[in-house]
């Protein structure tokens, strides 16, 4: 598998690049994603927040919808 552009930092993909560097590329994201690592600890924290409306009460599913309802996961991992 071969690429004609690769990625060049914060400057975006860079056009002119050869196939050997999309390949280097290639290869170091490869590297990089066979590194195993633990999950250590994994915490879950429940949101439900408020909505104060100027307007109507937007409906959702038939039912008035008057918070926002979020779950932040936070995953600790044995990485440096």
């Amino acid at each position: 598998m071969g690429y004609t552009a690769a990625w060049r930092g914060g400057t975006g993909w860079d056009n002119s690049s050869t196939v050997e560097d999309a390949s280097r590329y290639e290869r170091l994201c490869m590297e990089r994603t066979t590194t195993a690592m633990k999950i250590t600890k994994v915490e879950t924290i429940v949101i439900n927040m408020p909505m104060q409306l100027d307007g109507p009460v937007p409906m959702q599913g038939g039912q008035a919808r008057t918070s926002i309802d979020m779950l932040l996961v936070r995953i600790d991992t044995d990485a440096a």
